[in-house]
């Protein structure tokens, strides 16, 4: 199958979500980790053409340019051509944050399976085209990007919120030539917010004073331009929540 057959294949597939550039459904892990790998599948393709209608489109304008001055049908055509080019180009649709579904989220989904019964549904919403500010120096700005809650196998409820603390700044240098190069360089903390609610029925209150609601916060730091996920981080949060758990009980 052809990578064109492939791209309008995965494509009907989020058809809903490609104008919104979010998703906001439910579903169980193994229908998300399909969900989103052909969601990834088809950003990598949408890229991969949209390049080759870049390529394409660069070829066109140098061949009316020159064909301007030595054959007008040459360049009525190949400025047909490009119109239908740009406008094709423009019918691609790409994602900014394609790498963090690779990086993070289907890692995280992975993570849960130890965590969650392969029936329950798992709520999420996730921002796949964030807005950024425009770029200048100096710039911290925060990106609430994916978020969700599901039930755990003992029946208590998890939700988690992550969110990107971003910097970025510009960096100015003198070559030895003589020539000033200017570099673009990033700087992201991912923090975020579990919140723990124990089943009542499994945990009463009458056994202790067990706290209704656990809450965890923490922050990572990535020396990429993408989050990636840190298992030992997150494993932490039903350590320390079942250890707390745990103490009351006993």
């Amino acid at each position: 199958m052809s990578e064109w057959s492939e791209y309008w294949k995965n494509r009907k597939l989020i058809e809903d979500i490609a104008v919104h550039k979010k998703i906001d459904k439910k579903m169980s892990l193994q229908d998300w980790e399909m969900f989103l790998n052909s969601l990834s599948h088809y950003a990598y393709l949408s890229q991969r053409i949209r390049n080759w209608y870049s390529f394409l489109m660069w070829l066109l304008i140098a061949v009316s340019f020159f064909s301007l001055f030595l054959n007008f049908y040459i360049f009525a055509i190949s400025v047909i051509l490009l119109i239908f080019v740009i406008f094709q180009r423009k019918k691609i649709h790409t994602f900014s944050q394609q790498k963090v579904i690779y990086t993070f989220v289907l890692p995280f989904i992975y993570y849960l399976r130890n965590e969650v019964w392969e029936e329950n549904l798992l709520h999420l919403q996730i921002d796949l085209n964030p807005q950024f500010p425009p770029a200048s120096n100096d710039k911290i700005f925060t990106i609430e990007w994916l978020k969700g809650k599901t039930r755990l196998m003992d029946g208590s409820e998890i939700q988690f919120r992550f969110t990107d603390l971003r910097k970025k700044w510009n960096v100015t240098k003198r070559s030895i030539s003589g020539k000033y190069k200017t570099k673009t360089k990033y700087k992201i903390v991912t923090k975020y917010k579990i919140f723990l609610t124990w089943d009542k029925r499994r945990y009463p209150k009458e056994i202790g004073e067990v706290p209704p609601k656990f809450k965890l916060k923490g922050k990572q730091k990535t020396k990429h331009m993408y989050t990636v996920f840190d298992p030992v981080a997150y494993s932490r949060c039903f350590t320390d929540a079942y250890q707390v758990l745990s103490k009351k009980v006993a």
